[in-house]
């Protein structure tokens, strides 16, 4: 079993396909499938059924595919090791980030990483907290900006602060002209709530239960933007994330402070404690952490 395999076989599992697969790896497809076959023949098993349309693990393949991934993820930390001798940090760091902070932290931390560590290239993956997380534990990624995140043993969890949410009405809303709002003025109003895949959905819901508000279970909109633009036509309130509202003053909105019980949410750093800690990983940890930092001290102190 040879790591040119391994890399073809896990290659050929995630794009469902011996072309797209060699193309994606910069080999002839002859060359990667006899590849495929040498491997197959080696731990005694078919890895693949080869159907019409596309390629799928067997049982065999399923069993091996998380095996691969760590030996390849281990050939990359070691690799990282070696490289941490220079004196600068160098190389590749993959940055998860969900997409209700991305839009109002990334430039910057893209901009800070680019000015400070050149030499270091920042790949960015957008996604659901639930996707970063398996994408840490198959070391897709070496860390992950996200809200809450179940605790578990495969993950670590470091807690940047929390960022008090707001309640988004419309303009000309009968709530409007006031600097804060109580929950009981929100008991006849319908909050309108992300897409559950969405962790601040999750969040919303659960303070809307507790304060015995109505949340509207028929929405499916993946995109803050696209609430707000729902709550400057008068569909409905919302709470959005602090940080959000320099962003999105360009909607019709007003943006309120809740008067007690403020609903906040946790900005959490996430990490695989067994992949190796590399010096431009933790160059882009501490720019990210910075940039949070300030964000949350500027917005959680407006109005």
């Amino acid at each position: 079993m040879e790591m040119h395999q391994l890399r073809y076989f896990v290659a050929v599992a995630e794009e469902g396909s011996f072309s797209r697969a060699a193309e994606r790896m910069h080999v002839a497809q002859p060359s990667l499938s006899q590849q495929m076959q040498k491997l197959e023949a080696e731990v005694g098993h078919s890895l693949f059924d080869r159907l019409s349309r596309r390629v799928t693990p067997t049982e065999a393949g399923r069993q091996l595919l998380p095996y691969a991934r760590r030996i390849l993820s281990g050939l990359l930390d070691a690799q990282r090791c070696v490289d941490e001798l220079a004196s600068e940090p160098s190389g590749t760091v993959a940055f998860g980030i969900i997409p209700t902070i991305a839009p109002y932290v990334l430039q910057s931390i893209l901009e800070e990483s680019l000015a400070r560590i050149p030499q270091v290239k920042v790949i960015v993956r957008e996604d659901f907290t639930e996707n970063l997380v398996r994408a840490l534990d198959q070391g897709e990624i070496d860390l992950a900006l996200v809200s809450t995140c179940r605790s578990g043993s495969g993950i670590y969890r470091e807690t940047w602060g929390a960022e008090q949410l707001r309640l988004a009405v419309p303009a000309k809303h009968r709530l409007a002209q006031r600097r804060s709002v109580s929950w009981k003025d929100l008991q006849s109003e319908t909050l309108l709530l992300l897409n559950e895949s969405h962790c601040l959905a999750q969040q919303i819901h659960r303070w809307c239960d507790r304060h015995e508000i109505r949340s509207s279970s028929d929405l499916n909109a993946f995109q803050l933007s696209t609430i707000l633009a729902l709550v400057a036509a008068g569909h409905g309130v919302s709470l959005v994330p602090a940080m959000a509202i320099p962003y999105e003053q360009s909607w019709n909105c007003a943006f309120l402070k809740m008067r007690s019980s403020i609903p906040a949410r946790e900005i959490n750093v996430i990490r695989n404690p067994a992949r190796f800690w590399s010096k431009a990983t933790a160059a882009v940890s501490e720019i990210a952490r910075a940039i949070v930092a300030k964000r949350l001290a500027a917005t959680n102190a407006g109005r």
